[in-house]
Formats: structure tokens, sequence, C-alpha cells
């Protein structure tokens, strides 16, 4: 009698255990071999690429202009592939760096104070194509404060 319940208990155990094995196994394998795959992995993911598309570079910058004004942008850069992606999210810092340097110049401060964005958006595509490689031609401004 004793047999047969720790025999129970071995079957209830090792079968916990297998079920689990193939759960991590079956995950990792559709989490390496998504791309081929073509499955969805989560019905969040439409709302993921609303949030974070995967073709697109997205950037916040804040800075003063005279010390007395301050400006909020937030811009989306189309990229053509993920290298140019990857490129981009690593020199981002680069990137803002000489937007920051460009905003003490007047003709830049005149444009912000001025919301020219067309002027705005030829100087940022300008800064960034000084850094890519490959040329950028389109830059969107999600968001603009100047106060």
């Amino acid at each position: 009698m004793n047999t047969k319940r720790n025999g129970r208990d071995f079957l209830k155990k090792s079968g916990i255990f297998l079920f689990l094995a193939l759960l991590v196994a079956g995950s990792w394998l559709s989490w390496n071999y998504r791309d081929e795959l073509r499955v969805s992995l989560m019905h969040l993911s439409k709302t993921l690429n609303v949030l974070h598309p995967r073709d697109q570079v997205r950037c916040y910058v804040a800075s003063t202009i005279d010390g007395k004004h301050y400006v909020r942008m937030r811009l989306a850069i189309p990229c053509t592939d993920r290298k140019q992606q990857i490129f981009l999210t690593r020199n981002l810092p680069r990137f803002k760096n000489q937007l920051m340097m460009k905003m003490s110049q007047p003709e830049m401060q005149r444009a912000v104070r001025n919301r020219d964005f067309e002027t705005l958006r030829h100087q940022v595509i300008k800064i960034l194509n000084s850094i890519s490689k490959r040329p950028i031609t389109h830059v969107y401004f999600e968001g603009f404060l100047y106060g």
C-alpha cells in the first residue's frame, strides 16, 4: 500500500517536472525563433508597437534659451532598417549634444521662439545626417513646448 502511494507521488512530481521542462523549452524556442515562426507572442504587441515602434527612434530633448525660456521637443526619426535604428539609438547622446550646441545660435533661437518647425526640422535633419551613415529625410515632432 505504501509503495502505491510513493509511486503515485513520484508520477505526480515527475509529471509536473516534465510539464515545466516542456514549458520552458517551448518558451525558449518560440522566443529565439519568433522571426521565423512569424507568430505574435503577446496580444499586447500592437500596443507595444504603438508605444515603441520598431521602425522609429524616439528622442526627447530639453534645453533652455538665454537661461530664461525652456524648450522641450519629442522627436520621432523613421529608420529604413534595424541596423540604422541601432546606430541612431547608440548615437542619440551625440545628436542631443550637437542639437544643444546649435540651440545657442541666434537663428535656432529665433526659429524656436517663432515656432518655425520647418527650420527646426531642417536643422535636426542636418545634424542627424552629419552623424548617420545613411541619409535621413524625415523627422517628426511628436511634442513641442516653449515657455
